[in-house]
């Protein structure tokens, strides 16, 4: 059942006593004698890759108004509806041995000081529709992404081109089929792109950050960045992977090459006739121990 909206029927019409990969819209329609397991994904959150190779994100000032410019908080706490949190950090808080608390609160919505950046780095000028424009070229960057998008991620996609082109800065939405997306992405050729990357391994920035990394969206190429990934790889010690996982946190938060909006999470629900059901890391069922009963 490829919808959400069917699958919570199923599971409120007796038809399935459990139903996952629910959506935060959709949580509403199941009944409170329902079990609602909300489990934060560990790994990288839903992020938006500034690519610093192409454009205008190759100055450090617009990233960092890109990330000023938008209203998170509020977008996701209205999207998902309280299923879901917003992020402040390239790692997910579940990802074992190396969140780092202190970069929560840490990044207000802030479009005065987005504008002042802006300003700092030339974009002064407006052109007849209202868009920064620096010697004749408007503020402007393309958002790659491949379908199907989410619900969730069309919303979240109409607050960031909204509260920017508040700004003056213009969004351009470039949704592409698969095989079109990487043609793009292989070649770097777009502005920012999005996903999200479960991983029980905080390791997972290794593919995201490193100057060789398969995904590195932000086109990163830093030898700092890559000397913490080489050196967190090489070491067993949780409490030495966490300050240098830490570390790279604190990096981006300088820099912005990535900018985190919201945790995942995997949501299931299930009938009172299924008991003792587990779930894993990446909130997964379990059916080892499981049993149905049909007693109330």
């Amino acid at each position: 059942m490829p919808e959400s909206s069917v699958r919570t029927g199923a599971l409120t019409s007796g038809e399935a006593q459990i139903a996952s990969d629910i959506t935060a819209n959709t949580v509403s329609q199941i009944g409170d004698e329902f079990t609602i397991e909300n489990v934060t994904m560990p790994g990288l959150p839903y992020t938006l890759f500034l690519n610093e190779a192409h454009g205008v994100f190759a100055d450090e000032n617009v990233r960092r108004a890109f990330a000023l410019g938008i209203d998170i908080g509020p977008a996701v706490d209205s999207i998902y509806q309280g299923q879901a949190e917003r992020a402040w950090s390239i790692l997910s808080p579940a990802t074992p041995d190396s969140y780092d608390p202190s970069l929560e609160e840490s990044r207000a919505f802030d479009p005065d000081a987005a504008g002042a950046l802006l300003d700092a780095s030339g974009w002064t000028e407006r052109d007849s529709e209202g868009y920064r424009t620096k010697d004749g070229a408007r503020l402007s960057a393309r958002w790659l992404a491949y379908t199907p998008i989410s619900d969730a991620n069309a919303s979240l996609g109409d607050v960031v081109q909204s509260d920017l082109r508040d700004l003056g800065f213009e969004i351009v939405r470039d949704n592409r089929e698969i095989a079109q997306y990487y043609e793009a992405f292989d070649a770097r050729d777009y502005d920012l792109s999005d996903w999200s990357f479960p991983s029980v391994d905080a390791d997972v920035l290794r593919a995201h950050m490193h100057s060789g990394g398969y995904k590195n969206g932000s086109s990163i190429v830093d030898p700092v960045v890559d000397q913490l990934l080489d050196d967190a790889i090489a070491t067993s010690d949780p409490a030495a992977r966490t300050v240098l996982y830490q570390q790279l946190q604190q990096w981006n938060a300088t820099h912005v090459a990535m900018v985190p909006i919201t945790v995942p999470t995997a949501i299931t629900a299930y009938s009172p006739s299924l008991k003792n059901l587990t779930f894993d890391l990446y909130g997964q069922p379990l059916f080892y121990e499981a049993s149905l009963t049909t007693a109330p």
